[in-house]
């Protein structure tokens, strides 16, 4: 969702501008601006995410079975030694 965002936020707002003040030396400028604002928006959002998740699952890679099994297990991390995995 955040991403659609931000592709509409760099086509809306140069729109809105021509919109209101039609086409000129200005306007291309602006344009200019914004999209690349919205662009360079983009790719930091998509990088960030990407990273986030590859660190979050790397993380339930090595303890998601462990935090599950405790859960399971009434809270104990360790697991149950009775227990036939």
């Amino acid at each position: 969702m955040g991403l659609c965002f931000f592709v509409w936020l760099s086509c809306f707002l140069p729109g809105l501008y021509f919109f209101f003040h039609g086409i000129s030396w200005g306007a291309s400028f602006v344009f200019r601006r914004v999209f690349c604002v919205g662009l360079f928006a983009l790719v930091a959002w998509y990088l960030a995410f990407r990273g986030w998740y590859f660190y979050f699952d790397l993380f339930l890679e090595i303890y998601g079975t462990e935090i599950w099994d405790g859960i399971w297990d009434g809270g104990d991390l360790q697991g149950d030694p009775r227990r036939i995995y």
